[in-house]
């Protein structure tokens, strides 16, 4: 009772994580004669990645965040985890278990982030925040082992609370990020919205060419291209009127969007024909023109 011993190994343990069991003797209590330790080895384990991160909040958000994903087959305690950036990480204190596939966001205030995103979305508020430079910056993220699990460098940052998303469906060593295509900004705790099936084709199909705007239906136009292509998108009449700009030198990525048909004009496109002008603004080329109609309300 009382006694401790010190036992050094050497020995070329392959990258990833391992376990130490230690096992006594039997004696009277069996109980307590069982001691496990795991540790990992190498840099970049990979089992916890950063998938978003907004480094540039507004005044209506006023917490920068880094969203993580599991992607490991395990459940992961980030309890002894740390967050932060090149000159100081800092640890998570709470016991805060990540199953496989799942996402949680850390953020540097997690009331604030609960407010301005709602509570569906994981926020755990690590022991102190190392503010992300706008002007560039690296997010490191360590095990409680202190071994890095990941880090992201990056050189720009969104402004009004858009953030940088990672291609989550892109294989490979090459990791590429870009500002985010949500409608809403940025996507935490869900799928990012730069992370559909890679392409370097660039098409606009519609998948209804007559709709009703008075009856509450919508104009629904699928976009395919890499992700944050930047599109300008105009409704048109057929006298070259030019009804609405859809998007005016919007990054878009491959998804479905939609139209609700308002017009400068007639506040909602009346009756008749009409041509959505498609052309892209970031060095591709490529320009389309689809005619389309709206019905009178049922």
């Amino acid at each position: 009772v009382g006694d401790s011993l010190v036992l050094r190994i050497s020995h070329p343990f392959a990258r990833g994580y391992h376990a130490v069991i230690g096992i006594l003797s039997a004696d009277d209590n069996i109980a307590n004669n069982v001691s496990r330790a795991t540790f990992s080895v190498g840099p970049l384990t990979g089992e916890i990645i950063i998938t978003e991160f907004l480094a540039n909040p507004d005044a209506t958000l006023e917490t920068e965040w880094v969203e993580l994903k599991n992607v490991s087959s395990r459940i992961i305690n980030l309890h002894g985890w740390m967050i932060g950036d090149s000159l100081h990480q800092y640890i998570i204190e709470q016991d805060v278990p990540v199953s496989p596939g799942q996402y949680l966001v850390l953020a540097q205030d997690s009331t604030a982030f609960g407010s301005y995103y709602g509570g569906d979305c994981l926020a755990i508020e690590p022991s102190n925040w190392a503010s992300l430079n706008n002007t560039g910056d690296v997010v490191i993220l360590r095990d409680d082992n202190g071994v890095f699990s990941d880090s992201v460098t990056f050189k720009e940052v969104g402004d009004g609370n858009h953030s940088m998303e990672l291609n989550e469906k892109q294989t490979g060593s090459t990791r590429s990020w870009y500002f985010s295509t949500s409608a809403s900004g940025s996507t935490p705790c869900t799928a990012n919205s730069v992370s559909s099936e890679f392409t370097e084709e660039i098409n606009v199909t519609l998948a209804n060419r007559v709709f009703s705007p008075r009856s509450g239906e919508r104009l629904c136009f699928h976009v395919s291209c890499p992700p944050a292509t930047v599109f300008v998108i105009e409704v048109f009449d057929l006298a070259g009127r030019k009804h609405w700009t859809i998007a005016n030198t919007l990054p878009m990525s491959t998804a479905d969007y939609f139209y609700d048909g308002q017009s400068e004009q007639y506040g909602t496109l009346p009756p008749g024909a009409y041509i959505l002008k498609i052309e892209v603004e970031d060095g591709r080329t490529f320009s389309r023109k689809i005619g389309f109609a709206v019905a009178d309300g049922k």
